[in-house]
This record gives structure tokens, C-alpha cells and sequence, in this order.
């Protein structure tokens, strides 16, 4: 067997390996879209992160393989498919930069827990993982109840600190508490 057609078998496992992993973070990506459970979706990102390491090193390898072949064939080469390859690396990398948007449902007398929760999770906040709202966090002026609505609709988890305060509390009952459970 030729040193060419060697390196154009290789060639063709290797753009195999390279959809493979795409379809797998593909499918990383909807499940990481679609889980609720925080710890869950910090495992999903930790394995997208290592199928996009893996595809990254099967990408060098695979150029360095068409660099090799472009030598043997004097330039004449048929390239994989780039602009498929870039339009998904893009979606990849929005993806996995796009942080958990977290909502906090609490009562106002609870508000001292949920600064502690907000300082527990704040590695995940600094490493751009998770994004976090309260009602505390409205401004003089604004239209509380859509900026409420807004957020909790928006929120991939929303974090019930419960407690009889919470419960006693219509708004929190009878929206967020009502809105979380839809949701799951």
C-alpha cells in the first residue's frame, strides 16, 4: 500500500472520529440545555469539555494529515467539509460560554440564606458557569412583577429556598413555587 493512500485512509477515519464527536457534543449540548439538576449539568460540561479536547486533537491531526497529503499530491486536494466544520465549532464555543441562569425564589425574612448560597456558589459564578438573579437585584423604578416574570422565564434553574416564610408568601407560592414545578 501506498504512502498515499495510507495517509488518505487515515485521513477518512479521521474526518469519521471528527463527526462522531461533533454529533456527541451535539447531543452533550441539548441534554446540557435541558437538565435542571445543577450537579448535572456540571458533569455534562465537564465531559464537553473533554469531547471538545478530543476533537480539537483528531482537527490538528487531521490537518497535519492534509498538509502531508497536499505534499504527495501536489497541491490537488479535495478539503473536508471547512464551512461545516466552522459553523459548528461556533455554535459549540456559544454554548459552552453561555453560563446557568439561576433564579432565586426566597422570602424576604430568608434573605441572609440566600446571600450564604450566593457566596457558596460563587467559584461557579467567577468561572462564568452560572448566572444568578434575585428580586433583590431590581432597580428603583422598575416593573417588579415583569422583571420577575422575565427572569424566572428565562431562569434554566430556579433555586426554592423554602422555608414557612416562603410558603406563607402568595406571590412566592402561587408564581415562583408554581412556575419552578411547571418547569420540572
Amino acid at each position: 500500500m501506498t504512502s498515499e493512500r495510507r495517509i488518505k485512509e487515515k485521513r477518512a477515519e479521521l474526518e469519521t472520529r471528527w463527526q462522531l464527536l461533533s454529533e456527541k457534543l451535539d447531543v452533550l449540548h441539548r441534554e446540557l440545555i435541558l437538565e435542571t439538576r445543577i450537579d448535572e449539568k456540571l458533569r455534562l460540561k465537564k465531559i464537553v469539555e473533554e469531547v471538545e479536547t478530543e476533537r480539537k486533537e483528531v482537527e490538528q491531526e487531521l490537518n497535519k494529515l492534509e498538509q502531508d497529503l497536499k505534499k504527495k499530491t501536489n497541491g490537488q486536494l479535495t478539503p473536508i467539509s471547512a464551512s461545516n466544520k466552522q459553523s459548528k465549532n461556533t455554535l459549540i464555543e456559544e454554548t459552552s460560554k453561555t453560563p446557568i441562569h439561576i433564579f432565586y425564589s426566597y422570602a424576604h425574612t430568608d434573605e441572609k440564606y440566600r446571600n450564604q448560597l450566593e457566596i457558596h456558589l460563587s467559584a461557579l459564578r467567577r468561572q462564568g458557569i452560572i448566572s444568578e438573579w434575585s428580586d433583590r437585584r431590581l432597580g428603583a423604578g422598575q416593573e417588579w412583577r415583569n422583571e420577575i416574570d422575565t427572569h424566572l422565564d428565562s431562569a434554566e434553574i430556579i433555586l426554592l429556598l423554602v422555608s414557612p416564610d416562603l410558603i406563607a408568601s402568595d406571590y412566592c407560592w402561587d408564581v415562583e413555587v408554581k412556575k419552578a414545578l411547571e418547569k420540572h
